[in-house]
């Protein structure tokens, strides 16, 4: 796990989880923990994921939205600022 903390936001950088411990929970927990303390600091958390990476699902229940893509990521944020409605939710 590689988390960014900047004076105006939290980079969530990288999260790997071995595939025989997906599914278990440890997803959910990690990167809920880290939105409550970012919440915590009045900040959003932001990141990028492939757009055929399965894990988007995860992010996006957590109550992250895409705010932005290239031609392979999606950039998505969560947190405070963050419109619920964010333009671009795929």
């Amino acid at each position: 796990m590689a988390v960014v903390w900047r004076a105006a936001e939290v980079f969530l950088a990288d999260i790997e989880i071995l595939p025989e411990w997906r599914g278990r929970g440890l997803g959910t927990a990690i990167v809920g923990a880290i939105l409550a303390d970012a919440t915590t600091r009045g900040l959003p958390t932001s990141l990028q994921v492939l757009k055929v990476n399965p894990a988007r699902r995860l992010y996006a229940r957590l109550g992250f939205r895409v705010v932005a893509q290239t031609p392979t990521h999606y950039v998505m944020r969560a947190g405070p600022g963050i419109c619920s409605g964010a333009a671009g939710t795929a």
